[in-house]
């Protein structure tokens, strides 16, 4: 099964990418958590959403809430409501077109997956797309 490392030698520019889950055979792996340098793997095919001040925007937020640490410890949440309604809007504002082979293109906006939040940290945001459940990826702040 092909694996491809998202961003390796961390030299990329900001950018945001969906990593859409599904049966694809591909695998990519993002590094996220801020300081606690996660690597986080996930099935499926990629799709460019957003632009360059989009991906600041999360960017930057993700970096004052948590300053780098953006990563749980046992019993311990990230996650407040009104954390969750802040990263909510940003995601909400997120472009994401959905396109068919025919050329019918339709311009969407994600959504937060409210239901994965466990899971989410910087630069691995689980999100809705018009293709189905995916991690929203960035550069990882460490």
């Amino acid at each position: 099964m092909p694996h491809v490392v998202l961003d390796p030698d961390g030299t990329s520019k900001p950018g945001l990418i969906v990593i859409v889950e599904a049966r694809t055979g591909v695998t990519y792996e993002q590094q996220c958590g801020g300081y606690a340098t996660e690597q986080r793997t996930t099935e499926g095919f990629l799709i460019p959403v957003g632009s360059p001040a989009d991906a600041r925007k999360i960017y930057d937020w993700f970096w004052a809430t948590f300053k780098g640490c953006c990563y749980t410890s046992p019993g311990r949440s990230l996650w407040a409501p009104d954390t969750i309604a802040q990263l909510e809007r940003l995601i909400g504002e997120i472009p994401c077109w959905h396109s068919t082979r025919g050329g019918a293109d339709q311009r969407h906006y994600l959504k937060l997956n409210a239901e994965s939040m466990d899971e989410c940290v910087e630069a691995w945001i689980p999100v809705l797309t018009p293709y189905g459940s995916g991690i929203l990826t960035l550069n990882n702040s460490d």
